[in-house]
């Protein structure tokens, strides 16, 4: 796994040479930037304004921060843990989902959607009925014989402050980091639906083929798309994907009073 170092020159030293070029950029549906990605000399490296400016590379297992005088370390970590840590991991041959994670008997399974939409909430929930937790916003996979693997990476739980208070737990109890891969069992995409007196709670539907693998790769991280070979890797890893995961769209109406029966919904027609 990579190592976070932290520079002890602090962000007014960046040694960015002047021929890096920006590979990706990252904005909020607002339109603002959250991070930027740029190349050069063997490098990348990853800026999130207002946190740190971190550099890596593909073969070393260190990831160097170069922290922002108001970052703290709590905040570094999270971002290195969060933001880093999938982009990173795909650049050197992996995939990640922008999901959470819950462990069952079967193995890994992912709740993949935009943010805010109830994943780590949905997740930890299943928690409470006694599923372990396995990632919180990253979800790292790799080909393997005959299925796929999922990673364990790092993570602190965090939630929305309306859920934190349905739960009544604060702060989050922390979570045993996990040592093996798991197999990745199956795959949710998480959608909220408008309510309705007269639909269900939840409704579930396996996905197949184009609508499956548009899907996944919605939420995928990456680092950049440029590279012809890595992106045809990628897009082989997705397809394997689909064809060895079981994909499932989960569309839910929200709100707490209908929580349990989502709940139910999930652990009788995709974990059980």
């Amino acid at each position: 796994m990579l190592e976070l170092i932290v520079a002890q020159s602090g962000h007014d030293s960046i040694p960015l040479p002047a021929e890096a070029f920006e590979v990706e950029e990252w904005r909020q549906a607002d339109g603002t930037i959250t991070a930027v990605g740029y190349a050069a000399d063997g490098w990348q490296w990853l800026r999130l304004p207002g946190v740190a400016t971190f550099r890596f590379d593909n073969a070393s297992r260190h990831v160097l921060a170069f922290a922002e005088p108001a970052c703290g370390r709590q905040t570094l970590l999270d971002a290195f843990q969060r933001c880093l840590l999938p982009i990173a991991l795909q650049a050197r041959g992996y995939e990640a989902l922008h999901g959470s994670g819950v462990r069952t008997q079967r193995g890994a399974t992912a709740f993949c959607a935009v943010a805010d939409t109830g994943k780590s909430t949905l997740a930890y929930g299943l928690r409470r009925r006694g599923y372990a937790l396995w990632a919180d916003d990253a979800v790292v996979f790799e080909p393997v014989e005959g299925g796929m693997h999922a990673l364990p990476v790092p993570f602190r739980m965090r939630m929305q402050s309306a859920s934190v208070e349905y739960f009544g737990e604060q702060p989050l109890p922390a979570e045993a980091p996990a040592e093996e891969p798991l197999p990745l069992a199956a795959v949710c995409l998480l959608e909220r639906a408008p309510p309705s007196a007269e639909r269900p709670p939840a409704e579930i539907t396996r996905l197949s083929g184009s609508r499956a693998l548009t899907g996944v790769m919605t939420h995928a991280y990456y680092f950049e798309l440029r590279d012809a070979q890595r992106k045809a890797r990628m897009v082989q890893h997705y397809l394997d994907l689909i064809a060895r995961v079981p994909v499932f769209e989960v569309r839910f109406q929200p709100g707490f009073d209908k929580f349990s029966a989502v709940l139910d919904a999930v652990e009788r027609t995709i974990l059980a």
